[in-house]
């Protein structure tokens, strides 16, 4: 009776191995990848026992789509934003998104306000396609500048603003140079008439032969032209102890001289 007991348990035994496959309490190691899953089919991944190598295999979920450079499909315009597309290159999936609206095409501008040297302008200008319009400030003009004189340093005839130095005068002979006369330099006074004209005083050496106390003066602008007619005037010897030391002064100077030829005349 225990004989037939123990072929019982035998067999018993033997049907639990036969129905479990494998006796081994499975220890897996890492997932590897398989197959790699694309936007098309599930890929899978696979892991095995350490101890008995049994495999075990599970499914990965569909990749993303593969797609390509965004391009556009509908244009935006300034009032209708528009549309891009872009394509899948493995399935040809498409997928659309929505642009911004486009900027107004501006015509041109039509002046409000003026612009000065000293305030910036108003103007005005329209989008040629759907006809809206705004205001813009434009920039504040240029100055207008007038050439440096004696008298002041260049000047803005709109706001008065000044720009470098006074121009020096050039007073020279009739043969562009010095030759009959060397200007005391700390005594060449300009000083303004207040009538765009000045009064110019000075000390000079009388360096010529010529015992002489007339003169004649040409007066020349920047460009070369000669302002007013020959004027004739007369210098004095001043009692200093040199008798070529003199001096002269000359009224009604126009304004914009630069350059003034001085002759003495002989009689």
């Amino acid at each position: 009776m225990k004989f037939k007991s123990a072929i019982i348990v035998f067999l018993l035994s033997a049907s639990v191995l036969l129905l479990s496959g494998c006796a081994c309490e499975h220890s897996y190691g890492d997932w590897l990848v398989s197959e790699k899953s694309t936007c098309i089919y599930e890929g899978s991944e696979v892991r095995a026992c350490l101890s008995c190598g049994e495999e075990e295999m599970r499914k990965l979920p569909l990749a993303a789509h593969e797609y390509g450079a965004w391009s556009t499909s509908i244009p935006a315009s300034c009032t209708k934003g528009g549309t891009e597309t872009r394509v899948c290159a493995l399935c040809s999936a498409i997928e659309d998104r929505g642009t911004e609206l486009a900027p107004h095409t501006f015509g041109k501008a039509k002046t409000i306000t003026s612009a000065t040297c000293t305030k910036t302008g108003l103007a005005e200008h329209s989008c040629v396609s759907c006809g809206y319009t705004e205001k813009i400030t434009t920039d504040k003009a240029a100055h207008s500048w007038i050439p440096a004189t004696c008298l002041k340093p260049m000047t803005c005839k709109e706001c008065a603003a000044t720009l470098g130095d006074k121009r020096a005068i050039e007073i020279v002979d009739h043969r562009g140079g010095n030759e009959f006369f060397k200007i005391n330099e700390e005594t060449l006074v300009v000083t303004d008439d207040g009538d765009d004209t000045f009064t110019l005083s000075m000390e000079f050496w009388d360096l010529g032969s010529l015992r002489t106390h007339l003169y004649t003066m040409q007066y020349y602008d920047s460009n070369g032209n000669q302002l007013t007619s020959t004027v004739i005037g007369s210098f004095i010897h001043l009692p200093d102890g040199d008798d070529n030391y003199c001096a002269l002064t000359q009224s009604k100077i126009p304004a914009d001289t630069v350059r003034i030829t001085f002759t003495k005349i002989a009689f």
